[in-house]
């Protein structure tokens, strides 16, 4: 669901970058809910450690495909030629 809240709402260029970072934020908060109930890591059902797993695994993916430019608008960094 956020993933479609952020590609109505921003231009294209912008998708990758905030795709790779808000998976990274919902990774970090699976991962950190996982330590703090101290969720089993090796069960044979899907766990929140999976879920925190795939979530960095797509933020690789979306930030491999984003170029530098992207990510420099993206953060606000202005980049001026020397």
């Amino acid at each position: 669901m956020p993933a479609v809240v952020l590609a109505a709402h921003l231009p294209t260029e912008l998708l990758m970058p905030a795709l790779a970072a808000l998976s990274f934020m919902i990774a970090l908060a699976a991962a950190t809910t996982g330590w703090a109930t101290r969720a089993p890591r090796n069960t044979g059902a899907v766990t929140i450690w999976d879920f925190a797993g795939a979530s960095v695994l797509i933020g690789i993916a979306a930030g491999t495909f984003s170029e530098s430019a992207q990510v420099s608008q993206f953060l606000g960094i202005a980049t001026t030629p020397p």
